[in-house]
């Protein structure tokens, strides 16, 4: 019984970190997709100025 909750608690424990470790993770992935984010629209920014042209011609009837 002691072999059982013991091994109870374990998971529960591994669940818990399995859980935090995500989060973490989460956290990570969104912080790096804002700093990406911002890289890509600067590369966007220096390689699209032909782009931003071309969209407004587009947008005048």
């Amino acid at each position: 019984v002691i072999f059982n909750k013991l091994k109870l608690t374990t998971s529960i424990n591994a669940f818990d970190f399995l859980k935090k470790s995500l989060a973490l993770t989460l956290l990570h992935v969104v912080e790096f997709s804002r700093y990406d984010c911002a890289l890509v629209a600067k590369f966007l920014l220096r390689a699209g100025q032909p782009i931003k042209k071309v969209s407004r011609h587009a947008q005048k009837p």
